[in-house]
């Protein structure tokens, strides 16, 4: 992450020269000199107060990263927003996901330190798994090669999950294992032979797979986001509802099933909704957080409001 760190805070100083970027910060010396060559690294705080001050829209581009998270960075600055990506998280998981000290996580966490640059990058790594896009929504991404080809396979893995929606299954399975074949995928996942072979010849012309001797395994670990269109998330949604009514069909024994046919008032009915989303962003922090890799599954959950008869 040194790498990561001092080519993104080359590229927030863009075209300036050191010394006049220096000046515009309020600084005497030739920080930026210290920044960009490794000597030393800002706090969190200043790499934010950095790429403002060089023309960077901080609160949209954190917003475009982690929308949720925005409302805890306006109110609570660096420590609100890391407390929000941490989620469900344990300080525990991400001191092993990281390489960091658990007791360096938790001063952050509390607001008693901010993390400098590179660990700032790795606990948004072990947070969400997405640090590229991070990056991304700060400065360009070619300005900064070190990740460049992890957030190429990011974007084309977002891609593959619209045009081939079994794509993040195949990804979640592989990572449970040290690579399998197309048969054994399917086989897990209870599909016909033969319906995998497209979604995988796509992952590996893509680069995300790796093929050798009829077993697949993945070429990185990434973590893929799907911003598509509307149209594309609805068709991703209808795949995976379809895939969970294809289970209980089928009468699976160890899947979680339950439901709650509710009449609630309208404010209540809009903490449970406020509740869904802090739970699912929980479940993706503590995804993003849990090691070893052993097992996938699926999470499907859906709340209908049907309102009233005298609406």
């Amino acid at each position: 992450m040194n790498i990561v760190a001092r080519q993104l805070l080359r590229a927030i100083r863009g075209s300036r020269s050191q010394i006049a970027f220096c000046r515009k910060l309020g600084y005497r010396s030739n920080v930026c000199s210290e920044w960009e060559t490794g000597r030393r690294y800002p706090r969190a705080g200043e790499l934010f107060r950095a790429a403002s001050v060089g023309g960077v829209d901080v609160a949209a581009a954190l917003a475009h990263f982690h929308p949720p998270s925005l409302a805890a960075w306006q109110s609570g600055g660096v420590c609100g927003w890391l407390q929000a990506l941490k989620g469900g998280a344990s300080q525990l998981d991400l001191a092993e996901q990281t390489g960091l000290s658990r007791h360096q996580i938790g001063r952050w966490l509390r607001g008693d330190a901010q993390p400098r640059v590179p660990d700032l990058l790795r606990l948004v790594d072990g947070c969400t798994g997405r640090m590229p896009d991070l990056v991304g929504a700060l400065v360009s991404i070619e300005q900064v090669p070190a990740v460049r080809e992890r957030a190429a396979a990011q974007k084309e893995a977002g891609r593959l999950l619209h045009e081939f929606p079994w794509s993040p299954a195949v990804l979640t399975l592989l990572g449970t294992s040290d690579g399998a074949s197309t048969e054994a995928l399917e086989e897990r996942l209870g599909l016909p032979t033969g319906t995998l072979r497209a979604t995988v010849e796509a992952m590996v012309r893509a680069g995300l797979l790796k093929e050798h001797r009829g077993r697949v395994r993945p070429a990185q670990h990434l973590t893929s986001t799907a911003r598509g269109t509307d149209e594309d998330r609805h068709r991703a949604r209808e795949h995976w509802t379809r895939v969970a009514l294809q289970r209980l069909g089928q009468g699976e024994t160890d899947d979680v099933v339950g439901y709650n046919v509710l009449c609630v008032s309208r404010a209540d009915m809009q903490r449970i909704r406020q509740r869904y989303r802090a739970f699912f962003r929980e479940v993706r922090s503590m995804v993003a957080a849990s090691h070893p890799t052993q097992t996938a599954g699926l999470l499907l959950v859906h709340l209908v409001e049907w309102g009233s008869v005298a609406d």
